[in-house]
């Protein structure tokens, strides 16, 4: 489970960039909201999705800077979208961060292989996924190369 505790963090310095766009998959619709709203509340701009086809769909339809999946949804998990998005051209150079509550070298392998740059270890605060996002983001402006490297500890 999320940690649902209070954002730590201090608002005006983790202000972003206000054009950047994450899509944010999560068929709980408590966890998707919550997660939204940090994720706005720090300026960026949130689609939402509530399980990997709908996904799929806004993804043709938008075009995003991130994608925030959770591994474990019905029908399709976050691995198999990761695939469906990295076969679309324009997501081959987007960052996407998996969350998950199964953090063990299966699961890193796994992710790796369907082509996720950052896994998440649940649970986590929310302050951490807002600096998570700013760090990737920002490498991404000025032009470093994604890290194909999975952090799995978290932190």
């Amino acid at each position: 489970m999320v940690n649902l505790a209070v954002f730590k963090g201090d608002w005006d310095e983790i202000k972003s960039d206000m054009s950047k766009i994450i899509l944010v998959v999560d068929d709980s619709n408590v966890l998707r909201r919550l997660t939204v709203y940090f994720l706005e509340k720090a300026g960026y701009e949130v689609v939402q999705a509530k399980n990997g086809q709908d996904a799929i769909n806004k993804a043709k339809e938008k075009t995003v800077d991130l994608v925030l999946i959770e591994q474990k949804m019905p029908n399709m998990d976050g691995l198999t979208l990761t695939k469906h998005l990295r076969e679309l051209t324009s997501f081959q150079s987007v960052y996407i961060l998996m969350m998950t509550g199964k953090s063990s070298i299966e699961m890193k392998d796994a992710c790796k292989l369907a082509g996720v740059n950052r896994l998440l270890n649940k649970p986590f605060e929310y302050d951490y996924l807002i600096a998570v996002v700013k760090r990737l983001l920002d490498a991404k402006n000025i032009g470093l190369e994604m890290n194909a490297t999975i952090n799995m500890n978290g932190r």
